[in-house]
């Protein structure tokens, strides 16, 4: 019979979270910390701390990554209501995909800034979108005749 030697880093766990650059987290667990860094996927970073996938981020603006709860995007449209063919802004809003739904419905590659919207048929419209590092957001504004 021979002896093998496990490294200790199977055997101490710790808990993780994957995360990309952009500091989204794409999996926690909690594993030995030698396996955490050996599985770690292509293009991601390992971070040993407890991290709820959704509520979370990893911000690394400090140079040192830490694990963030994502904010709530507090933005309004500006104004709620609006008559037919007249835009709406909702400002500061990061780059995301919109999706809106109501009379008219699509989605729209939003690049960050300030969303400008119009729409030609009445009725409330629902958008939703995720601005990371922002909650996904639902947001309504009201078409008039």
């Amino acid at each position: 019979m021979t002896k093998h030697d496990i490294h200790p880093g199977y055997l101490e766990l710790r808990p993780f979270a994957f995360y990309d650059a952009q500091g989204r987290i794409h999996g926690t667990g909690i594993q030995g910390w030698k396996a955490s860094e050996e599985n770690c996927p292509k293009g991601q970073s390992v971070l040993f701390a407890d991290a709820d996938r959704m509520l979370d981020y990893v911000d690394t603006s400090s140079g040192e990554p830490i694990v963030t709860k994502r904010p709530v995007f507090d933005g309004v449209f500006g104004p709620a209501s609006v008559p037919v063919e007249t835009e709406a802004t909702l400002p500061g809003l990061p780059a995301c995909t919109i999706t809106y739904e109501g009379p008219e419905s699509g989605s729209h590659e939003h690049e960050g800034g300030d969303l400008v919207v119009g729409f030609t048929s009445p009725g409330d419209y629902t958008l939703t979108c995720e601005p990371f590092p922002y909650l996904p957001a639902t947001l309504t504004l009201t078409v008039t005749a």
